[in-house]
């Protein structure tokens, strides 16, 4: 199996550096931030920053980890290492997040 997880944790220190402090994951179709326990649904979410990183060489299994910032100012990163119902259920709540696009 191709190990890629060195490059997993760089990826996610640089978010880390770039302000990007929590850590949120889906609950009840809203997500939440695990830190301060808040909250917000698809509209008050901005994906800012996404890294897909394969874990396998024939690309059949890949992780996604989104750099996200809310309506609030909270910026945070949302780590998607699951497959199947879990996450095609984040991968839906994504569908409906703003992409900021860079000038």
């Amino acid at each position: 199996m191709y190990s890629t997880f060195p490059n997993i944790v760089s990826d996610i220190n640089n978010f880390r550096q770039s302000g990007y402090v929590c850590d949120f994951e889906l609950q009840d179709n809203e997500l939440k931030c695990l830190q301060t326990k808040k909250s917000y649904p698809a509209v008050d979410v901005i994906m800012n920053k996404f890294k897909q990183i394969k874990l396998d060489r024939e690309y059949n299994k890949r992780r996604l980890i989104f750099a996200l910032e809310c309506k609030d100012g909270l910026k945070g990163i949302l780590d998607l290492e699951t497959v199947g119902y879990n996450g095609m259920k984040l991968l839906t709540f994504m569908d409906k997040v703003k992409v900021k696009v860079k000038n």
